[in-house]
């Protein structure tokens, strides 16, 4: 008798069924979520919007109604730039990623004043 034979291999299924009924978390959607930073693309210039969420008038509301302007939001391409749950540090985040995003529309550097320097 050889030593594999004294030992019997059983093997564990890989997919059981608590892998199919038991999901701790549902996937949520990118636009479901709070503690964002998000980029929005205008479809007729090469401006963008960069903004949080949580914010209630934005400058993305102003382009979007303004008749003297041709602003088209391309929702399609907006997406996630970052995720932070500390507001003050997601309010940097976002005055950073607007100053490094070139021909934003928003009307300011956002909540949080970055030094020039």
């Amino acid at each position: 008798m050889t030593v594999f034979q004294r030992f019997a291999a059983a093997n564990r299924p890989h997919r059981t069924l608590r892998n199919f009924v038991v999901h701790p978390k549902d996937k949520v959607n990118d636009e479901e979520k709070t503690e964002l930073i998000y980029h929005v693309p205008c479809k007729n210039y090469c401006s963008s919007y960069i903004g949080e969420t949580g914010r209630k008038k934005s400058a993305i509301t102003d382009h979007a109604v303004d008749e003297n302007y041709n602003y088209v939001i391309d929702w399609d391409k907006a997406k996630v730039v970052d995720r932070e749950a500390q507001r003050q540090t997601r309010w940097i985040k976002e005055a950073l990623w607007t100053r490094k995003t070139p021909m934003c529309m928003n009307r300011d550097a956002g909540s949080y004043q970055l030094s020039h320097t």
